[in-house]
């Protein structure tokens, strides 16, 4: 799940229970404790499907913030050995990662320090990897902690992929001028 700035539904289903959470622009819809709560249950669920688009409504204007909210529903929590190898599966997919600086401290991410260092490693390198990263941990508990990393990073897009889909495709600059003075010579008077 990677959210967007357009108005969503997440729908969510663990075993035979299903809920909703909404989310708009300003966040996600809720209190602080009902968005967290919500958001740990996306977490360790089946199956999400979004649903996006003008026809979504929400019901209130009581909003958490998306990195608040992400920081809520990870801080202090922990996950079973099934998600914990679901999740290490994933990062054992993921290509060499550009990683984007954001103040996370704000919003009361538990595990800033680890995320500053994420930061660094990527400026030292150039790149990063998650599944380097989440060999490196020491135990199940350090393991833990390391995948709520990734879990928030991934969420609020602030881990990308280093290249992108099209190999070998360069992109020359052109000025406004240059674009303007080619289509003159093609549509010649």
């Amino acid at each position: 799940m990677i959210l967007a700035q357009k108005p969503a539904r997440l729908d969510y289903a663990a075993g035979s229970e299903s809920d909703s959470i909404y989310y708009d622009r300003a966040g996600f819809e809720g209190s602080d404790s009902e968005v967290a709560a919500k958001l740990r249950a996306v977490f360790a669920s089946d199956a999400v499907d979004v649903e996006s688009g003008e026809g979504i409504q929400l019901l209130t204007d009581q909003r958490v913030f998306a990195p608040q909210a992400i920081s809520l529903a990870l801080n202090d929590y922990m996950m079973d050995a099934r998600l914990r190898a679901r999740l290490k599966s994933f990062a054992k997919t993921m290509p060499p990662l550009h990683v984007h600086s954001f103040p996370m401290h704000r919003y009361g991410f538990h595990e800033n320090a680890r995320y500053l260092k994420i930061c660094m490693q990527y400026q030292q390198y150039g790149s990063f990897s998650m599944q380097d990263y989440l060999l490196l941990a020491a135990d199940t508990q350090d393991e833990i902690v390391r995948l709520r990393v990734m879990m928030a990073l991934y969420t609020l897009g602030l881990i990308t992929p280093l290249e992108s889909g099209v190999a070998g495709v360069k992109h020359k600059h052109r000025s406004i001028f240059s674009t303007i003075a080619d289509k003159l010579k093609i549509h010649h008077f």
